[in-house]
């Protein structure tokens, strides 16, 4: 079993990696961690000291403990055994041989580079994982391997919310939340990354690229559209992963339906202007007629947070205008915006109006006509 010595003033005390601690190779007592992240002695005879040292990851991504600026003991080098780290509301705990009882805590600040590693501070010292984040549903995984030995894999899970960038400038930006023990206040990952549409399995994706790869968080939820705000309620696996939020965006819609895709360019925050951000959706258009209203839609099929595919439909209330010639569109109007869906002609059936016609449409000469079906949906 591994040891290491730590200076108790003017004393030595071996303390070991089971949790057991000796003074001049007599049992001493055991050792454990309090909430300023110092080592706290519980002495056999009774009473307890405190012994100030420094935690910090180095560049291999092996914890390490230090007392006077020198390293003493390195949590992850034994190669015969294993260690093992979790993250319980923003709290790390650490077994120094994953298979043996003994575990003890850190209450580190955390915080992302810009290349996506996770920095700890633990009492004003800061240190660096190399790592990525990636999940396939909606979690905040962040996976990292012992340089020295990349067999060894750990993840670190924290528990949280996805929400909404704050920036006006990043409407496409998210932000993600986590919990704190014992803090009223959350902690705060700021991605800065925009999110795009998955399109293989209609997913919202955060994607970056680390040497050479692209990593993605995949949030899986459901798109719903109404008065110019496209909603995504994203889907959580378990409590302990985070809580359900939804993800809200202002929008303009544009799109063809040649192309089968509903085009949404996102909105400023703050002003409302416009951007250049666009998320796409494709699938196919439909329509529906029912209780007397007409709507278009997009179907597609979409990957739940269960992994099984599912039907879906994004529906656009408005009204079928004849623009001249072969022209078609659906105009989508609203409080806060209009926009119009360019329809092929090709995709509507007209025929003559007659008693049992249900929507009829005038065309641009102020001919009635009636509509038979549209997208392949006769009416």
């Amino acid at each position: 079993m591994r040891t290491f010595e730590l200076k108790d003033g003017g004393a030595k005390l071996t303390l070991d990696e089971a949790g057991s601690v000796t003074k001049a190779g007599a049992a001493f007592g055991t050792w454990n961690t309090n909430g300023s992240n110092q080592i706290v002695v519980t002495k056999t005879a009774g009473g307890t000291t405190t012994l100030d040292v420094d935690w910090r990851f180095d560049d291999d991504n092996h914890l390490c403990i230090d007392q006077g600026g020198a390293q003493v003991f390195d949590i992850n080098g034994d190669g015969a055994t294993k260690p093992e780290f979790r993250v319980d509301r923003a709290e790390l705990f650490i077994k120094p041989v994953d298979t043996s009882p003994f575990e003890f805590s850190l209450h580190p600040t955390w915080d992302l580079t810009e290349q996506h590693d996770l920095k700890m501070v633990v009492n004003g010292k800061s240190s660096t994982i190399d790592g990525v984040i990636n999940d396939r549903n909606s979690a905040f995984r962040f996976r990292f391997v012992d340089k020295l030995d990349p067999i060894e894999t750990f993840t670190l899970l924290f528990r949280g919310a996805w929400k909404n960038s704050p920036d006006p400038e990043h409407p496409a930006g998210v932000v993600y939340e986590y919990e704190i023990a014992g803090a009223a206040a959350p902690g705060v990952f700021t991605l800065p990354n925009k999110l795009v549409v998955d399109n293989n399995s209609l997913v919202l994706a955060y994607n970056y690229d680390k040497d050479g790869r692209t990593q993605s968080i995949q949030l899986v939820g459901q798109f719903s559209f109404n008065n110019f705000e496209l909603n995504f309620g994203i889907e959580r696996k378990t409590a302990a992963e985070g809580t359900s939020t939804t993800l809200k965006f202002d929008v303009d819609v544009k799109g063809k339906s040649a192309d089968g895709k509903i085009i949404f360019a996102l909105k400023r925050t703050d002003t409302g202007a416009t951007t250049t951000t666009e998320l796409s959706i494709g699938g196919a258009f439909t329509a529906r007629f029912k209780n007397g209203v007409l709507t278009v839609g997009l179907a597609f099929s979409q990957r739940t947070i269960n992994g099984t595919i599912a039907s879906r439909e994004l529906m656009f209330t408005g009204k079928l205008v004849h623009k001249g010639g072969a022209e078609f569109t659906w105009e989508l109007k609203a409080a806060n915006g209009s926009t119009t869906i360019t329809i092929a002609a090709n995709q509507i059936k007209l025929g003559a109006v007659t008693a049992s016609t249900m929507i009829t449409l005038k065309m641009k000469g102020g001919e009635l006509k009636g509509v038979r079906a549209m997208f392949g949906v006769s009416f």
